[in-house]
C-alpha cells in the first residue's frame, strides 16, 4: 500500500512539474526582449527583412511567433495572425503595430508571417491556415479565448478575403484593419499626389496586377471589427459616422469614447518616400494623438470601433499608447469561436458508415445540373485536416453501391483506418436496356450495354458525359488541398464488374498525373480485360480449361501460360473495345491512341486480387466469346493477363491470390493481406 501511494504521489508530482514548465511554441525559443526586435530607431535592413525563426513545416516557410516566455500549459490566450502590407515584410509589421511589446501583459500569442512576393494572394492561404492549425494544436483550442486577424494595408484587404473562407469564418472572433479597408463604408481617399508624381502607371506605390479583388459585400459570419487609420489617409470628410457592419450587428450610434495622447513615437516609417514627403503616405515617427469612436450596444457585446490617429499617414508606425488601446479592445471583445469550432469539428469528425441517405452526396458533372450519387464516410466539400487516405470502391454488375459501401467501411474498420480516411462508393446508375434503376431528378443514366459504364461509355441521358468522367470528378474533389490538405494516398478499387471499371480506368484516365496526390489501383475478380494487343492465352498448361477449373486447389499464382494468335473465325469482335483496343469510336477513350493506353497501363501502380476459388461460372460470369477468348475462368483470365502485361510490356503489377475466397467482394476486401493494399500507410 505504501509503495502504491508513493508511486501515485510521484506520478502526480511529475505531472505537476510538467504542467508548470513554460510552453515553447513552434519549436522556437522565447527571449526577452523578443528576437530580432529593433531599438527605438535605426532598425537595420537585414533585421527588417528577416522572415523569422519559426518554420511552417508543410510549406517550409518562415514566420515570427511571439508569446509570453512564462506561458503555461492550459493558460488562456488571445491569438493574433498579423499580416504585413503590400511591399512590406513580416518583421516590419511587428514594429509597425508593436503588439509584441504587450504580449506578456495581455497574454498574447502573435504569429507574423511573410509573403515572399511581399503581397498576399490565394497561393498563401495554405501557409496561413497551417500556421493557425499548428499553433492552435500546441495551445489547445479550448485555451484560445479569441482569434484575431490583424492586417495593414494589403494585409487588411487579405484579411477581408480570408475571413470569408471556410477555414477562417468559423474561427475568427475579430478583425483589426490597419488602413486595410473598412467594413460598412470606406472614407474618401486623402491626397497621395506627391507619392505618385512623375511615376509611371503601375509604378511606385502600386500593387501587382492579378491580385484577388477586395470583396465589397458584407461577410456572412459575425465578428468584432476595429478600423484604424491615419487622419491624413482620408479626405476632409473623414471616416463616416455610420457603418453598415455596425447596423448588421445591431449596434447603436457611434460615440467618442477616448482621446489618447502619445508622447513617444512609433518604431518605423517608410524612409524611402520622404523626398518629397507625402503626409497621406506618412512622415517621420513622432508623438501624436488618437481619437477612439465606438458603436454602442452591439449584439453579443461585439466591438465595432473606428480609431483615427490625428495628423498621421499610412506608414507611420503606431505609437505605444494607441497600440495598447487597440489591444485592450481586442482582448475585451467576446471570443470562443476557435473552441466552438473544435467542438463542432469533433462532433462531425465521426465517419458516416451506414448505407443510408445520411451518408450520401451528389456529385455535379460538367457543372450541373447533371449529377450522380456517392456514398461517403465524410463530405467532399468540407475541410478535413485529419484525412490522409481515400478509398473509392466501385460496385459490381448490380450497381449496388450501398452494399459495396458497407464492404469498404467494414474494411476500413478492420484496418483501423476509419478515423483518417474517407471511403467512397459511387452509384453508377442506369435505367437503360436491361438495367432498371430508379433515378432521381437530373441523375445521370449510364449506358448498360456495349461500351457501357464498365468501360467509360457515354451516358444514355447525357451523351456528352462518360462514366469515367464521374470518377475523374471524384478524384479531383479528393485532391482539392483546400478540403483535404493532408491527403497522402488515393486508392481506386473495384470487384467483378467494378474490377472491370478499375482495370480500364487505370489505363485510360487523364487525371492520374495531374492530381498532386499518389493514386493506385486495385482490381479484383473481373470477368474480362482490355487486352493491349491481339494476342490471347492458349488453351494449354495452366490455360487449359480443366486446369483453370482446378486452380482453386492452390493459393499459388499460376504462371504456366503460353500466348499466340487467336482464331477469330468464330468470334470476330474478340479484340474490340472493351475486350481489346480496336474500334474505340465513342466514350472516354475515343480520342486516345493505343500507345497512350499501353503506356498508362504499364506505368500506373496496380494490384490484382483473385479469389482462390473463383473458378466457377457464377455471379454474372461473362461467357461471351470475347471474354472466353481470355480464358476459361475469372482467375485464369486474370493470372494470364497480368503475366502477359508484366513480361511483354515491362509492367510491375502485383498479384495476390486471396485465400479461400470465391467471387465475393466482402471476403476479398476484408482479408488481412488485402487491407494494407487498400489503406496504405
Amino acid at each position: 500500500m505504501r509503495t502504491s501511494l508513493f508511486a501515485a504521489v510521484f506520478v502526480l508530482a511529475v505531472i505537476s512539474s510538467a504542467l508548470a514548465q513554460p510552453l515553447r511554441l513552434g519549436g522556437t525559443s522565447c527571449e526577452t526582449p523578443p528576437v530580432l526586435h529593433c531599438p527605438e530607431a535605426n532598425c537595420a535592413g537585414d533585421v527588417v527583412t528577416n522572415g523569422g525563426p519559426a518554420v511552417e513545416s508543410k510549406t517550409g516557410r518562415n514566420y515570427f511567433l511571439d508569446y509570453p516566455c512564462d506561458l503555461k500549459q492550459g493558460e488562456k490566450v488571445t491569438f493574433i495572425l498579423a499580416l504585413h502590407g503590400g511591399g512590406s515584410y513580416g518583421n516590419w509589421q511587428r514594429h509597425y503595430f508593436p503588439i509584441v511589446d504587450y504580449k506578456d501583459k495581455y497574454r498574447l500569442v502573435i504569429a507574423t508571417p511573410f509573403s515572399p512576393r511581399r503581397v498576399w494572394g490565394p497561393e498563401d492561404d495554405e501557409y496561413l491556415q497551417n500556421i493557425v492549425t499548428a499553433v492552435v494544436s500546441e495551445l489547445g483550442a479550448q485555451n484560445v479565448k479569441g482569434l484575431w486577424l490583424v492586417g495593414h494595408s494589403q494585409g487588411g484587404m487579405t484579411s477581408n478575403r480570408i475571413v470569408r473562407t471556410d477555414f477562417f469564418k468559423s474561427k475568427v472572433d475579430g478583425w483589426l484593419s490597419l488602413s486595410g479597408g473598412r467594413l460598412g463604408g470606406n472614407p474618401g481617399r486623402g491626397d497621395f499626389s506627391n507619392l505618385f508624381r512623375g511615376a509611371p502607371a503601375g509604378g511606385r506605390g502600386a500593387l501587382p496586377a492579378g491580385l484577388p479583388p477586395t470583396p465589397t459585400e458584407l461577410p456572412d459570419s459575425a465578428f468584432s471589427f476595429i478600423y484604424e487609420s491615419g487622419q491624413r489617409e482620408a479626405d476632409d470628410k473623414g471616416i463616416p459616422e455610420t457603418s453598415q457592419w455596425a447596423a448588421k450587428l445591431g449596434c447603436g450610434a457611434r460615440r467618442q469614447t477616448a482621446e489618447i495622447v502619445d508622447t513617444k513615437p512609433g518604431y518605423v516609417y517608410d524612409r524611402t518616400r520622404q523626398d518629397p514627403p507625402t503626409p497621406a503616405w506618412g512622415l517621420l515617427p513622432r508623438p501624436g494623438k488618437a481619437v477612439v469612436y465606438e458603436y454602442s450596444s452591439c449584439a453579443q457585446q461585439r466591438v465595432v470601433a473606428d480609431v483615427v490617429r490625428l495628423d498621421k499617414g499610412h506608414t507611420e508606425g503606431l505609437e505605444p499608447k494607441v497600440t495598447e488601446a487597440l489591444v485592450k479592445m481586442m482582448v475585451a471583445a467576446p471570443g470562443g469561436k476557435m473552441r466552438a469550432s473544435q467542438s463542432a469539428s469533433r462532433a462531425s469528425s465521426a465517419p458516416c458508415t451506414s448505407a443510408t441517405e445520411a451518408c450520401t452526396e451528389w456529385v455535379a458533372l460538367a457543372g450541373g445540373p447533371a449529377r450522380s450519387l456517392i456514398y461517403r464516410t465524410r463530405p467532399l466539400d468540407q475541410r478535413n485536416d485529419n484525412v490522409r487516405r481515400a478509398l473509392i470502391m466501385v460496385h459490381g454488375t448490380n450497381r449496388n453501391a450501398d452494399h459495396y459501401f458497407t464492404t469498404a467501411t467494414a474494411a476500413a474498420f478492420l484496418a483501423g483506418a476509419l478515423d483518417d480516411s474517407v471511403v467512397i462508393s459511387p452509384r453508377i446508375a442506369s435505367a437503360a436496356g436491361s438495367c432498371h434503376d430508379v433515378l432521381a431528378p437530373n441523375e445521370v443514366s449510364w449506358s448498360c450495354t456495349g461500351d457501357s459504364w464498365r468501360s467509360g461509355g457515354a451516358a444514355v441521358s447525357h451523351p456528352n458525359l462518360t462514366s469515367f468522367e464521374f470518377i475523374d470528378e471524384i478524384l479531383r474533389k479528393l485532391a482539392n488541398k483546400n478540403v483535404f490538405p493532408n491527403l497522402r494516398a488515393i486508392v481506386v478499387a473495384g470487384h467483378s464488374a467494378g474490377g472491370q471499371v478499375v482495370a480500364r480506368y487505370q489505363m485510360a484516365n487523364r487525371v492520374h498525373e495531374t492530381l498532386g496526390v499518389p493514386v493506385s489501383y486495385v482490381v479484383a475478380n473481373p470477368s474480362s480485360y482490355a487486352w493491349p494487343d491481339a494476342t490471347r492465352p492458349l488453351a494449354s498448361d495452366d490455360g487449359a480449361p480443366d486446369a483453370a477449373k482446378k486452380a482453386w486447389e492452390t493459393e499459388e499464382v499460376h504462371a504456366k501460360f503460353s500466348y499466340g494468335p487467336f482464331d477469330a473465325s468464330g468470334c470476330a469482335n474478340y479484340n474490340k473495345w472493351p475486350a481489346g483496343l480496336t474500334e474505340r469510336t465513342g466514350g472516354y477513350t475515343a480520342q486516345m491512341t493505343d500507345e497512350q493506353l499501353k503506356k498508362q497501363l504499364v506505368s500506373r501502380p496496380t494490384t490484382f486480387l483473385f479469389g482462390q476459388v473463383d473458378t466457377l461460372p457464377l455471379g454474372g460470369f461473362d461467357s461471351s466469346c470475347p471474354a472466353m477468348a481470355q480464358g476459361a475462368t475469372r482467375r485464369s483470365r486474370g493470372e494470364a493477363y497480368v503475366k502477359y502485361v508484366n513480361e511483354k510490356y515491362g509492367a510491375k503489377h502485383a498479384v495476390q491470390i486471396v485465400s479461400e475466397c470465391g467471387h465475393n467482394d466482402r471476403c476479398v476486401y476484408t482479408t488481412d493481406k488485402v487491407l494494407p493494399v487498400i489503406f496504405p500507410r
